[in-house]
């Protein structure tokens, strides 16, 4: 617990200073260890968030199942009907064009333990759609006539099999059919031992450029499994490409994965990469059998990111570069829509922690300073404008001119008040002085309401951080209860020195939050009291 925190942090005869840089690299030392967990695939820190949201992949699992399969592996325990209880994940299954969402629900139906009804049935509404709808040239029509196989085979079928067989022969005769075409209609020969005959398709073999050249290799080496002569096909160059393919991809490629794994298949190349993508790939791995439930890939945020950065401080840099934020940081700038708080949160990510930034950031912070300055702030908007010159003054960029309208201490608001005593406070607006006299009274009381609200109230350490920078007199009494009360606050699993969230339905570490209680006297103050009680040495 973070109190704690405060037993550690102190040694007999340490000073302040040291009592400080103590309790940051303690902190820092279990924020790293965390983010190590709560960390997006973009390299951005991830927000708290609801416990056990996870959004499923539907079409992402159906792909990795069909992987799984042409491994020889089993999947063990897929239960597609878990996938159809999330519905923001069968929103985002809508999404998808028909043709390939019945095709996702045919392989989730072969992956099962046994197809379920349900799953059949998703299955066969998408096929529906898919027929009412026109196919306008022969890419689509043999994706039509592939999936059309599938429900055949499953018991949905809409044409029989001599209907499927001339319109699979139909459209294999078109002139300049693609490579892709050709090999989804000759697998559907294939798959119901039909003779399909060659036919000429405009392929090159080489090295793999794109997506489209990667889809195009898999194709011609299933092709040539089939016994197509490709022109010279050479399977171990293709096994080659493909390998180098798996090699280079982020664990969100499951389309390309998948697909490269079928030519390494079709050139009995080396499956160790796609055995290993696979195995990173399952949520559980029991014994041979992954659990393949995909999930939308975690993605970061720049405000969790820079709220890492105020805790880890100095340390921020080497954890940003090799994270990827950094990258990402500097993508975002790129854009032609930031808005101005994400265009300062990037530029904090980008600079050092107490470094200049560099000219070129300097001048964006500057542009931004310009367009907020001399203005009047309205009460609603309190808030984001706080923010925005907190960041751009620890950046040391001056914003003149702003003044804020006071919104009342009450309910909703009273975080809106809390943000303009902070930059009043620091003397950041124009009218701080209205500021501090008109809420005399709130702050006269704050301490009372800290003691009596604790913890418990998610502007706890918001408020210790207003008591903080209005410099409010405290006796050793109030700063001895207070000490009880950052003792009650929630902690991050597995550290006592970051705060954890407060919401009992989120799961995480308030990074923010661990944050202000670190820039907080009042809160040090706490710790090292605490520090006092105990047998420290």
């Amino acid at each position: 617990m973070v109190i704690a925190l405060g037993a550690a942090l102190v040694s007999a005869g340490c000073s302040q200073v040291g009592q400080e840089e103590t309790a940051v690299a303690a902190a820092q030392d279990d924020l790293l260890a965390y983010l190590e967990s709560a960390t997006g695939e973009d390299g951005l820190v991830l927000d708290a968030a609801p416990a056990s949201t996870r959004t499923p992949d539907i079409f992402a699992t159906a792909w990795v199942s069909q992987m799984a399969r042409d491994l020889g592996e089993e999947v063990g325990s897929l239960d597609a009907t878990e996938l159809m209880s999330d519905d923001e994940a069968m929103r985002a299954m809508a999404a998808v064009p028909a043709d390939w969402r019945a095709w996702a629900w045919f392989v989730l139906a072969d992956a099962e333990q046994g197809a379920s009804t349900a799953v059949l049935e998703e299955a066969a509404t998408a096929m529906a759609e898919a027929r009412s709808q026109e196919v306008h040239d022969t890419e689509e029509a043999s994706v039509r006539l592939w999936v059309e196989n599938l429900a055949m085979r499953s018991g949905a079928a809409s044409m029989t099999e001599p209907e499927l067989r001339d319109a699979v022969l139909r459209e294999l005769s078109t002139e300049g059919i693609s490579i892709t075409a050709a090999q989804r209609l000759v697998a559907v020969c294939d798959q119901n031992g039909w003779s399909c005959p060659e036919v000429a398709v405009s392929w090159e073999q080489g090295a793999v450029e794109d997506i489209a050249g990667a889809l195009d290799l898999a194709a011609a080496a299933e092709l040539a499994s089939s016994g197509w002569s490709m022109g010279g096909f050479d399977c171990r160059e293709a096994g080659d490409n493909a390998q180098q393919v798996l090699e280079q991809l982020d664990t969100s490629d499951y389309l390309l994965a998948s697909r490269m794994t079928k030519v390494l298949v079709a050139c009995d190349g080396d499956l160790e990469e796609a055995y290993e993508y696979l195995q990173a790939r399952a949520e559980e791995w029991s014994g041979d059998a992954p659990t393949l439930i995909q999930y939308v890939p975690e993605v970061g945020s720049l405000t969790a990111t820079y709220a890492a950065r105020s805790v880890l401080r100095e340390r921020f840099a080497q954890f940003s570069a090799e994270s990827g934020a950094a990258e990402v940081a500097a993508a975002a700038l790129e854009s032609t829509d930031l808005d101005p708080y994400a265009q300062l949160l990037a530029v904090a990510i980008l600079t050092p922690y107490e470094a200049q930034p560099r000219a070129d950031h300097r001048a964006r912070l500057e542009a931004v300073a310009a367009s907020m300055a001399n203005t009047r702030v309205a009460a609603e908007e309190v808030a984001r404008v706080a923010n925005q010159l907190l960041v751009l003054n620890e950046l040391g960029v001056d914003v003149p001119g702003v003044s804020m309208e006071l919104p009342p201490v009450e309910g909703d608001t009273e975080r809106d008040a809390l943000e303009v005593l902070r930059v009043a406070s620091l003397g950041l607006i124009s009218n701080g002085d209205e500021a501090l006299a008109a809420y005399a009274d709130y702050l006269g009381n704050l301490p009372s309401v800290v003691l009596e609200d604790g913890p418990a109230s998610p502007l706890f350490a918001l408020r210790l951080r207003v008591l903080d920078s209005a410099g409010e007199e405290m006796d050793d009494e109030w700063t001895s209860r207070l000490q009880d009360r950052i003792d009650e606050m929630p902690r991050c699993t597995d550290s006592e020195y970051l705060v954890g969230v407060s919401e009992s339905d989120f799961e995480g570490c308030d990074i923010a939050g661990t944050a202000l209680i670190l820039e907080s006297e009042l809160g040090l103050r706490a710790f090292e009291h605490e520090a006092g009680q105990g047998d420290v040495g």
